[in-house]
């Protein structure tokens, strides 16, 4: 029986250094994504990378988060902290954590747009590149129809839904009106 599994850490669980080093090019990954699937390890695999995470979403008979740690170690040494950072989780937890995901509510600031969006596009690559299967797209599909529809029924993208727009936001609330100041 395949199983789907998550592999992945973010903003919450790793410091802004670890997540860089974890930057890998979707190019790069599909790589890895075809040698475990060739390797019979894994059916299919999704990798999303974004500013604020890395997470690998794959079907599997078993648990082979060692072997991952290992393909992921040749780009990086994450041996060191993958105890500490890294998250896994397994079959409906995968599924929850997708929706919120895609939904923006585990975005550093909730209710951002962009995430739905790198949401769709990894899915997108991967799909072409034939390393999705029937149970990774069944789960993309609904996790990214779950975003479209927590954004069009609810207010979760009213107010501040970037990083640079709650920071000029506290500028403006510490400072006052910021076009009156002299930087220099």
């Amino acid at each position: 029986m395949w199983n789907l599994f998550c592999i992945g850490l973010n903003f919450k669980t790793a410091p802004l250094d670890v997540r860089e080093k974890l930057a890998i090019p979707k190019e790069e990954f599909l790589k890895i994504i075809l040698k475990l699937k060739e390797e019979g390890k894994i059916l299919g695999g999704v990798w999303l990378q974004t500013c604020n995470r890395s997470e690998f979403y794959y079907t599997s008979e078993n648990k082979i988060e060692e072997e991952i740690f290992k393909e992921l170690n040749n780009f990086v040494n994450i041996l060191e902290f993958k105890e500490k950072f890294f998250y896994i989780f397994s079959d409906i937890s995968v599924v929850e954590h997708l929706f919120y995901v895609s939904s923006s509510l585990d975005s550093m600031v909730v209710g951002e747009p962009q995430i739905l969006g790198q949401v769709k596009d990894a899915y997108d690559y991967y799909l072409k590149n034939g390393t999705t299967n029937t149970l990774l797209n069944e789960l993309f599909q609904f996790a990214i129809k779950t975003g479209k529809k927590v954004r069009t029924y609810t207010n979760i993208g009213e107010g501040a839904v970037s990083v640079p727009y709650v920071a000029v936001e506290l500028a403006k609330n510490v400072f006052g009106d910021l076009f009156l100041l002299n930087v220099l």
